[in-house]
């Protein structure tokens, strides 16, 4: 008997925590595909800010060959490279970098820094953002102190806790 008496609380032990007693399980349910459908959309996202990093990146074979014709037609400005090519999610375009490295007036080592999106002409486009300074000089031509936290907000560096691929 005393089997039995044990037996039956068991039971009703466990079938008492199926059971929907404060009337929650429809919220939680609820809660839960809400859950789930901000991860499909989070990793859709994700997906498809991954693909345009990938297109953007694509594009440099295109970008270096108009820096060589740039480098042999305008030779006496300097030598033109590319910085860097990336997507800013906060623009939805492809930028690049283009780095030239030229002469002060004085004939000091100077770096010029452009950001340029993807399609612009930039011979005759200004730069997005851009700076310049003299290269191993503290004094002198550099306006190039705020490039980096510039940069940053086109690369959506500067947020936080935000889908950062």
């Amino acid at each position: 008997m005393r089997k039995n008496i044990i037996i039956i609380c068991c039971i009703i032990l466990l079938t008492s925590c199926s059971v929907d007693w404060n009337g929650t399980k429809d919220q939680r349910i609820t809660e839960l595909e809400k859950q789930i459908t901000e991860l499909k959309n989070t990793t859709s996202t994700g997906m498809i800010v991954f693909e345009k990093h990938i297109r953007c990146a694509a594009i440099a074979p295109d970008l270096q060959t108009k820096i060589d014709s740039f480098n042999k037609e305008y030779a006496t400005l300097g030598k033109f490279s590319i910085g860097g090519v990336f997507y800013s999610p906060i623009k939805d375009a492809c930028f690049w970098i283009r780095l030239t490295t030229t002469n002060a007036p004085d004939g000091s080592p100077m770096e010029r820094r452009g950001l340029y999106q993807f399609g612009d002409d930039f011979g005759a486009t200004e730069p997005v953002i851009g700076c310049e300074k003299i290269l191993g000089e503290t004094k002198g031509t550099n306006t190039c102190a705020d490039w980096d936290n510039e940069l940053k907000k086109f690369k959506w560096e500067d947020t936080e806790n935000v889908l950062n691929p």
